[in-house]
């Protein structure tokens, strides 16, 4: 008889392509609308809340892998672990959107404005070493993330409508 061994996974943000049918940006899930919202400029666009340390992020299909890796390794029976690609401010993502070439956005002047040639100072950093150590754990990075997301969200219509639509109508 096999025994089950269960092992905690902690992930903070999770970002990345939603699988499920989404008709509206409204309707994403927390993480991803806050995502959008700082990207695209909707919401709180102050510099205290773009330029502060937010939790730690993953992608969620790096998520996803870490939890089947979790059960197949037998070395990872009883470990707690951190599941994350880093720290990160809201304005890093707008500065990444930005930097993207080519870029999925029709028109650049679609995203936040957000604080160019900031540079955060990370205060709180997460410490992801079992995950690569005992899962084997490669992370995507914030620009392969970005590119999907905004591919992801071109491909639903979003980012045509958002020439045409003012931003208070989603």
């Amino acid at each position: 008889m096999q025994r089950l061994t269960l092992v905690p996974c902690f992930e903070f943000q999770v970002f990345g392509p939603p699988i499920q049918e989404v008709t509206a940006p409204a309707r994403l899930n927390a993480s991803i609308r806050a995502w959008y919202d700082a990207v695209f400029g909707e919401g709180t666009q102050t510099e205290d809340y773009l330029c502060r340390q937010g939790p730690c992020w993953v992608d969620v299909r790096d998520l996803a892998e870490a939890h089947i890796r979790s059960l197949e390794r037998e070395e990872a029976g009883g470990e707690r672990i951190i599941i994350s690609a880093g720290e990160f401010v809201w304005n890093d993502w707008i500065e990444v959107a930005k930097s993207l070439s080519p870029s999925p956005v029709p028109s650049p002047s679609q995203l936040a404005r957000g604080y160019p040639g900031f540079k955060p100072v990370y205060t709180v950093h997460y410490d992801a070493t079992k995950s690569v150590e005992l899962l084997g754990m490669i992370y995507k990075s914030k620009e392969e993330v970005t590119m999907d997301l905004l591919a992801d969200f071109s491909s639903r219509g979003w980012l045509s409508n958002r020439l045409q639509t003012p931003a208070a109508d989603y």
